[in-house]
């Protein structure tokens, strides 16, 4: 693929070439065009020459035994007063324009894209050539023409759109730079600005990492080096301080190009110094939030274990005194064990919360009797209900137990606080505690009779310390724990809770544990 030529080469305001790129040009664009030739008139030597700017250009060449060819000018004097005609070549050369081994030749001048240019066919002498030979290099002249026009307008194009693409970039907000093998070639005003120098041209040449700072020029090098080898890499972040001793947090967008028919880095700058910042105080507040979260974590085992010590033994006093004592004594002693139950019942639902939140809660599943702890969990409760005059009930699979490969406590757990909320929040009627099987999965119904969940408020039912009646005055006791802590031990167990409840009717909770019963077809590790 052919590679642009360098835009400080053409003179976009006259659209004219200057030298340096004519020679440039013609030397690397029609040196396969002047071997051609060569080859086709069996010459010694084939020379191209250019007129531009009132400088005699020379290239390419061809040939062998050419020392150096510094002008030719008396037989470019001669083709050019026979424009479009082949001449004879009979003049000897003057010393300045010497070569070895010519003695004559035939040559031709034409006209292509507003400057003259000619083709020299060397060899011992004119005689050389024959007519067919001189109308081959009139036809040649023709092609070069073709090529030069072709060129010509090529370059244009390219000129004019690396001008479209440098205003863009010169006028573009943030930084733009291309490096080549670590150093800056090119670098706009916003980049310029951003690394504290006056404009772009103290900054071109200098290595890119000598303004990188911290620890990390050796990777901002080797990160330069990997996209100019051609691989797409991420955006990365360096810490980088200008000539005016400013640090900045950039983020860097690179991608390899070709500059100046060389490989290169482009990079786009972002400035995120202050997005930086924001993040690492976000990152801090995190820290401290995670903190904060483990010494409350701490502090809530810390002063479950230290209140659940002496509370077991009030309980346990309350109980001798309630059973040796009658009337009056008898009812505080009572009093004290429901109170001191309450407590009990609040911290464990904390200790089990801080467990959880601590991460520090692990199952341990084993063959599991679902039956007979629902039955446990419905005679825990048997008494408060028919305090309450409600009825339990259990309706389970006919004619053969239930067994599950689940974390005793866990489902123990979840069957006492769903059973709980169902007696704390019915006032007359019936709770239903169903067991069902479906293939290998377990499917638990707590059914209650009770006031029902509103249906803004039924996912909130299951957030920490939530209830629908709120405040000092709330209607129903509890430290809105229960479905809280039914959710996170099911999910432990790798099941999910439902609910659906409908206000003034009741509700239902189901809990679904696939792939947990114990039969024939399965085994357990």
């Amino acid at each position: 693929m052919r590679e642009p030529l360098p835009p400080r080469r053409f003179k976009e305001a006259s659209g004219e070439l200057q030298a340096d790129a004519l020679e440039l040009l013609l030397t690397q664009r029609l040196d396969t065009v002047v071997k051609l030739v060569h080859q086709v008139l069996g010459a010694s030597q084939v020379v191209a020459l250019w007129q531009l700017a009132g400088q005699t250009v020379i290239g390419p060449v061809a040939g062998n035994g050419m020392k150096e060819v510094g002008g030719l000018t008396a037989w470019w004097h001669d083709l050019q007063q026979e424009m479009g005609t082949v001449v004879a070549l009979k003049k000897k050369p003057t010393a300045k324009d010497e070569h070895a081994g010519t003695e004559g030749g035939i040559g031709i001048a034409f006209k292509a894209t507003g400057f003259a240019g000619g083709l020299l066919a060397f060899g011992s002498s004119p005689q050389d050539f024959d007519s067919e030979q001189k109308q081959q290099l009139a036809a040649f002249s023709e092609v070069m023409q073709d090529h030069v026009k072709l060129l010509v307008a090529q370059y244009k194009a390219e000129v004019a759109g690396e001008s479209r693409w440098r205003h863009l970039v010169e006028q573009h907000p943030e930084p733009i730079l291309i490096c080549h093998q670590g150093s800056i070639v090119y670098i706009n005003q916003a980049g310029a600005h951003m690394l504290g120098a006056e404009g772009p041209q103290h900054l071109v040449g200098q290595p890119l990492s000598g303004f990188v700072a911290g620890d990390t020029p050796l990777l901002m090098q080797q990160h330069l080096e990997a996209i100019e080898q051609g691989k797409r890499l991420a955006a990365q972040d360096f810490d980088v301080c200008g000539l005016d001793g400013k640090k900045r947090r950039i983020r860097t967008h690179s991608a390899p190009i070709t500059f100046q028919g060389k490989p290169a880095t482009q990079s786009v700058w972002r400035d995120v110094t202050t997005q930086h910042a924001y993040e690492r105080e976000l990152i801090e507040a995190k820290e401290r939030a995670e903190e904060m979260d483990r010494l409350k974590t701490t502090f809530l085992m810390n002063i479950s274990h230290e209140i659940r010590t002496p509370l077991t033994s009030i309980l346990g006093f309350s109980e001798i005194i309630a059973d040796e004592s009658e009337g009056e004594l008898r009812m505080q002693a009572h009093l004290i064990t429901d109170s001191g139950n309450r407590l009990m019942t609040t911290l464990n639902a904390l200790l089990d919360l801080a467990e959880m939140e601590g991460k520090m809660m692990h199952l341990s599943p084993q063959r599991t009797d679902v039956v007979e702890q629902a039955l446990r969990v419905l005679y825990l409760f048997k008494r408060k209900a028919q305090d309450r005059g409600l009825v339990l009930r259990l309706s389970v699979p006919r004619g053969h137990s239930v067994y599950a490969y689940l974390d005793q406590r866990a489902l123990g757990r979840v069957l006492e606080n769903l059973v709980s909320n169902a007696i704390k929040f019915t006032h007359q009627g019936t709770i239903e505690l169903t067991i069902e099987v479906v293939s290998d999965d377990l499917f638990i119904h707590v059914d209650d009779t009770g006031i029902g969940i509103t249906p803004t408020f039924v996912e909130q039912s299951f957030e920490a310390f939530q209830q629908e009646s709120q405040g000092i005055q709330r209607m129903y006791e509890g430290s809105g724990l229960g479905l809280t802590l039914a959710r996170r031990f099911v999910e432990l167990m790798g099941g999910t809770i439902d609910v659906k409840s409908e206000k003034g009717k009741g509700s239902r909770f189901t809990v679904y544990l696939p792939g947990v019963v114990f039969n024939s077809s399965t085994a357990f590790f």
